[in-house]
């Protein structure tokens, strides 16, 4: 969800040619609600009003944006290659 939030507003950014960091922080801590803001707006990064460094940051708060396969069909194809010497059978 947060993901799909910062894409749209990524593509908000270009549609409207917003290209200065201080813009974009503004735009969106615009479209969250109260709590979130004041979290956001927190953040050094935010206070250093860098976007770069604020998405940094919401990486560290929020591991799925980093976890980008995290439920997917490929993340547990991965899995099962990784641990494919396993067997279902063997006692712990």
């Amino acid at each position: 969800m947060l993901r799909n939030f910062l894409r749209i507003m990524e593509q908000l950014f270009q549609t409207a040619e917003i290209t200065k960091d201080q813009k974009k922080l503004d735009w969106i801590i615009g479209y969250v609600d109260a709590d979130i803001h004041d979290q956001w707006t927190s953040f050094k990064e935010y206070e250093a009003r860098s976007w770069n460094w604020f998405l940094e940051r919401l990486k560290t708060e929020y591991l799925e944006l980093t976890i980008k396969e995290q439920g997917s069909i490929d993340h547990l194809r991965k899995l099962c290659r990784e641990n494919a010497r396993i067997n279902l059978l063997e006692e712990e």
